[in-house]
């Protein structure tokens, strides 16, 4: 598509990418969010692409506040956005990336 352009690569400081992981850990650690996207895993019974339409929109719901509030749409493309801005942000911190790592294993959920 012509004229279209891709977009900006958002960036964030430590300081964010810190904020954002404890918030979100806070966030995907309430017991009602955590009992929304183990249902969600449950009813995709092992097959993965049943995960990606039950686990996901409920995990990408549950994060949506969380993407908005650092400036990142609340869909896939801003969760992979939010992934490559933090993944960059914590390179530098073995403990920020294994708590990021932790988050992530929560926004992707697997089965």
């Amino acid at each position: 598509m012509a004229g279209q352009q891709a977009p900006q690569m958002k960036t964030l400081t430590a300081e964010q990418a810190k904020a954002l992981i404890e918030e979100g850990l806070e966030v995907y650690d309430k017991p009602e969010n955590k009992e929304k996207i183990d249902a969600a895993i449950a009813a995709a019974g092992g097959d993965q692409a049943k995960l990606m339409v039950e686990a996901m929109p409920v995990a990408l719901a549950v994060g949506a506040p969380i993407l908005t509030k650092y400036g990142f749409t609340a869909d896939p493309m801003g969760v992979m956005q939010l992934i490559a801005a933090v993944s960059m942000a914590t390179a530098g911190d073995p403990e920020l990336a294994a708590q990021f790592a932790e988050l992530r294993s929560r926004i992707l959920p697997t089965a």
